[in-house]
């Protein structure tokens, strides 16, 4: 289940990163942002190429977890960090962006990828709480 869950995640934020790629060409960024202060469109187009490096970063984590035999607690939060990001993303989209079917479209998606990070984080391996305390017997 966690090997499917974070390979899905893993693909997700790659197509995700492309899809940040694709903001200049899609959205007219060459026009578009010569509207706005050139310190803001620095800011902006900065931004989004570090989001992207983050994202490719991201997947490379998602993979690379998705091998562990078992996560540890610094591996746990991550995933809880990943899980958090998308859903604040989520919840974003609508006041940010507007309340249309591509908003609808984004913020299922982060919902679903949130809900696979967190069922990653089952791990059907590791031992119950009660077994690991000590016997009073």
């Amino acid at each position: 289940m966690r090997r499917v869950a974070l390979t899905i995640c893993g693909v997700l934020m790659i197509a995700t990163a492309g899809l940040h790629v694709a903001f200049w060409p899609a959205l007219g960024w060459a026009e578009e942002l010569q509207a706005i202060t050139p310190v803001s469109s620095g800011i902006l187009q900065v931004l989004n190429i570090c989001f992207i490096a983050v994202l490719v970063w991201f997947a490379g984590m998602s993979f690379y977890l998705a091998k562990r035999p078992t996560l540890h607690g610094f591996q746990r939060s991550v995933l809880v960090f990943l899980a958090f990001l998308f859903l604040l993303r989520g919840a974003l989209e609508g006041p940010f962006f507007g309340w249309g079917v591509d908003a609808f479209v984004t913020m299922v998606l982060c919902a679903l990828t949130s809900v696979a990070y967190l069922a990653a984080m089952r791990d059907p391996r590791a031992k119950p709480l009660k077994a690991l305390a000590p016997s009073r017997g």
